[in-house]
């Protein structure tokens, strides 16, 4: 079911409607297609976007949806990618924009860098580790986190869900000194 819908995604007119992964009400999953379709964020009635990508999503979502909240960040997927850094300003915009309407996390496939931010979210929401997140996240969509990203998300558990807690200092007895 996954791969037939991603792979017939290519090439899609102007106008298609997407289907959006649900990950939890009022939380969506894709890709970079599904997000740049006015239609289908009209359909889904998001009023947040928040992109994990290499470049922002075309003006054009902007212009014709005016009451949309963005929020970029460009980062490559890549092992070494320190997404970690953003964990925590991301859930707050989607914290918010979940008791505000709907929220779209997107990447360029939906598999990755977003998947990551999404899983980010329901371990801090429900303080949960890694695997009991991904595995919410994989009952609605087909992810897979480079293992850099797994590495972070696995440190963020560590981190008692706040980044700030890794600029705190350690004893010496630390694993961290080890």
């Amino acid at each position: 079911m996954y791969l037939s819908r991603f792979t017939s995604s290519f090439n899609r007119g102007a106008g298609y409607v997407y289907e959006l992964d649900e990950i939890e009400p009022k939380l969506y999953l894709s890709g970079a297609d599904e997000a740049s379709s006015v239609e289908t964020l009209k359909k889904y009635k998001i009023t947040h976007i928040l992109t994990i990508n290499d470049y922002p999503l075309t003006p054009s979502v902007k212009e014709e949806l005016g009451y949309i909240n963005k929020k970029f960040i460009c980062l490559p997927d890549m092992v070494t990618s320190d997404l970690l850094s953003y964990f925590d300003e991301c859930y707050e915009f989607i914290r918010e924009g979940v008791s505000r309407g709907a929220v779209l996390v997107h990447c360029q496939m939906g598999v990755s860098r977003s998947a990551t931010i999404v899983i980010a979210y329901l371990m801090k929401k429900y303080r949960i580790k890694y695997r009991e997140a991904l595995d919410k996240v994989r009952a609605r969509r087909c992810v897979y986190p480079n293992p850099g990203f797994v590495s972070q998300l696995e440190k963020y558990s560590e981190m008692g869900y706040n980044t700030m807690n890794r600029f705190a200092p350690r004893s010496r007895s630390s694993s961290y000194y080890r």
